[in-house]
């Protein structure tokens, strides 16, 4: 739990209710001093350091499992370097990566709070979508939770030709049965065509539909490819059922969202993680607005993950519209 203003005022509250009750009891029964309240500033000071315990110990619980992992790294050759996520599970990645790879070798984790919401709700027969897979960190980590006999599946949506062949490599070193999996090459849109799609050599994470003119050299030295692009709806087919949906595609999430709006509409129980970012809303051509009265439309309510144990706090749409933050995922679910 935060400790914050609202919530200190909350319990002072509560107390305060409560000893009016229990005055007014009094003052029908006996006649009692009226100078003797149970609030007393020793009782606000102990109730701030039991919170302030509360909030250390949550996060001194997450720091030593952080401290548990120890960084592996071994260049394979090709590009690539092997390394182990704290979930003992393996990854390839990419050796020229400078955004997700370093710090994923040397933590062993990666974007913490969408890791740790998928750890505690992917079951056995749970149904994940993933788009935008890159080399497959949250696949294989919901693949290796799922059981295909029990109806469990993962399906991947990577463009990047590059992060794909990585995927592809990372389920079989997992040895992860590919009854589990369906692996696909292609950028999931609102149609069907063909687009152009900007692989980066260095920044492996944003690779991305190209859809605006910027600098190709340096950290944005990329090869532009054109590639398949088709619907959700037409790839999973009508009935399918779906758990969860992952979108983190650099700013296309609502072109990915109406190309998935009959998935979403025939699945009431579906959550949707939906990386959040209203400057890539708009360089892809979509307003912020749109996206959320897509999303309200649906009836769903957004909710933001705590990074210490993947739990959901309600937030408003007011907030959606107006952040600057770059939000790994916000999730969205049907109350």
């Amino acid at each position: 739990m935060f400790l914050n203003e609202d919530k200190i005022r909350a319990i002072v509250r509560e107390e305060l209710s409560t000893n009016n009750k229990v005055m007014n009891d009094a003052f029908n029964k006996v006649d009692i001093p009226t100078h003797s309240p149970t609030i007393t500033e020793d009782i606000i000071r102990k109730i701030i350091r039991e919170e302030v315990n509360n909030n250390n110990a949550a996060i001194s619980g997450f720091v030593k499992q952080k401290d548990e992992h120890v960084p592996f790294a071994v260049y394979m050759g090709e590009g690539t370097v092997l390394t182990r996520a704290y979930t003992d599970i393996l990854y390839l990645v990419s050796s020229y990566d400078c955004t997700l790879a370093p710090h994923f070798i040397v933590h062993g984790v990666y974007e913490s709070e969408l890791t740790k919401y998928f750890l505690n709700n992917v079951k056995e027969d749970s149904v994940f979508v993933d788009v935008g897979a890159n080399f497959g960190y949250y696949s294989c980590l919901a693949a290796k939770r799922v059981n295909a006999g029990k109806g469990g599946k993962v399906h991947s949506f990577e463009a990047n030709r590059n992060a794909f062949a990585l995927l592809q490599k990372n389920i079989m070193i997992n040895w992860i049965d590919w009854n589990a999996v369906s692996l696909n090459y292609v950028a999931l849109s609102d149609s069907e065509g063909t687009v152009q799609f900007k692989n980066y050599k260095y920044r492996f994470g944003g690779s991305q539909m190209d859809s605006y003119n910027e600098d190709s050299e340096g950290i944005n030295t990329a090869e532009i490819v054109t590639v398949n692009a088709k619907k959700m709806d037409q790839i999973l087919g009508a009935g399918a059922r779906v758990d969860f949906i992952k979108i983190d595609v650099e700013g296309a999430e609502f072109k990915v969202l109406k190309g998935a709006e009959n998935v979403i509409n025939n699945n009431p129980q579906v959550k949707l993680l939906i990386e959040w970012n209203n400057d890539q809303f708009r360089g892809h051509g979509a307003s912020p607005e749109e996206v959320i009265a897509f999303l309200k439309g649906k009836k769903l309510q957004p909710y933001r993950l705590d990074w210490r144990d993947g739990s959901a706090s309600e937030v408003t749409y007011d907030y959606l519209a107006s952040t600057s933050d770059h939000v790994c995922a916000i999730l969205f679910t049907r109350k």
